[in-house]
């Protein structure tokens, strides 16, 4: 059962990330292409990067972690 739920989870996550990649990469480049003020632009990206980068990280936590579902 924790192995259903485990794969479960990773679907979404995966699905996360693509929608995290194609519509989110849109949306940056359009909001920065609008912007006048560099730090919006900076933070925007950064935010970004962190939200892609939070894709691989929770699913490494969800397989190695002895309680996964307490960090997720």
């Amino acid at each position: 059962m924790e192995i259903l739920l485990k794969l479960c989870a990773s679907l979404a996550l995966a699905m996360g990330a693509i929608f995290a990649f194609l519509p989110g990469a849109f949306g940056l480049l359009n909001f920065r292409n609008e912007q006048r003020q560099a730090w919006l632009k900076h933070l925007a990206t950064l935010s970004w990067w962190l939200l892609l980068l939070a894709h691989p990280l929770a699913l490494y936590q969800l397989w190695q972690a002895d309680t996964p579902y307490r960090w997720l």
